[in-house]
């Protein structure tokens, strides 16, 4: 291969080291059969539930239950596509930098996390697809993580729960003090106007001073956010309703297709 006019010539070693990488991408595979692909009764649920028991699948599931399995398809990438931009550009007649494998890390570190300084470019046309293929690769693990992050930061339902219990509790705390306010800015309006229509002076109707109608406004608020919370209490509770009568009827048909099944032989 000729780049500037200065060719670079592989090796047959360089080229056997190289499609030797490719052997990499059977590792998905190898984990899905070590965790659930290797299991029996998987293969009975995905039957059952016409779900395709393939290595995407197991895959797709490890990511989301176990983020050990990200962080180590990723290093091991990492350290892979290193080594592939190490082959592709010692040959080269002027490298400089990433004749070292630990430049070459670094460059693809720097690339997979899409910060890119610069300070190392490839200079080979083949170690530039590698950079490309890699960029593109970091986009893709850089989802994953992020995904993965989400979903452990995310609160478990049981932790909602708890959540919108104590939120209720507190909305029903702020509708009692402010129905106390309410009822303590009435009496008291309701005394000064007695002590003023006492001395001949002008009186103010209760409900229409400022003060009371204020508190009246709040009081309104904090009662409609609390009725807004048993209204989606209610609406998650006939979800869950029909969620179970969903699973319900799934379970009898699956139970029905057992037993022909099993009477079939």
């Amino acid at each position: 291969l000729h780049y500037m006019e200065e060719p670079t010539i592989y090796t047959s070693d360089n080229i056997l080291v190289a499609f030797m990488f490719l052997r990499i991408t059977f590792l998905p595979r190898i984990i899905a059969e070590i965790t659930l692909m290797g299991q029996d009764i998987a293969h009975v649920m995905a039957k059952f539930s016409h779900i395709q028991l393939d290595t995407w699948f197991v895959m797709r599931s490890l990511f989301i239950a176990n983020f050990t399995t990200v962080v180590f398809l990723i290093g091991v990438a990492v350290f892979s596509i290193a080594y592939l931009i190490l082959l592709c550009e010692r040959p080269y007649p002027h490298v400089d930098d990433l004749s070292e494998y630990t430049n070459c890390l670094w460059l693809t570190i720097i690339t997979i996390t899409t910060v890119g300084y610069g300070d190392l470019v490839p200079q080979t046309t083949v170690g530039r697809v590698a950079t490309i293929l890699n960029a593109c690769i970091g986009v893709v693990f850089v989802s994953l993580i992020i995904n993965g992050v989400v979903a452990r930061v995310k609160m478990a339902p049981q932790e909602e729960k708890i959540l919108e219990f104590v939120n209720r509790g507190e909305k029903r705390k702020a509708v009692k003090n402010a129905a106390a306010l309410v009822m303590q800015k009435m009496f008291k309006q309701y005394m000064k106007n007695k002590v003023d229509r006492a001395a001949g002076k002008k009186t103010i109707v209760v409900a229409k001073h400022p003060r009371v109608r204020n508190v009246l406004i709040s009081f309104r608020q904090s009662l409609a956010q609390l009725k807004q919370a048993q209204i989606d209490q209610a609406g998650e509770q006939f979800q869950s309703i029909m969620f179970m009568e969903a699973k319900v009827m799934e379970l009898e048909q699956m139970i029905k297709e057992i037993h022909k099944s099993t009477v079939s032989k």
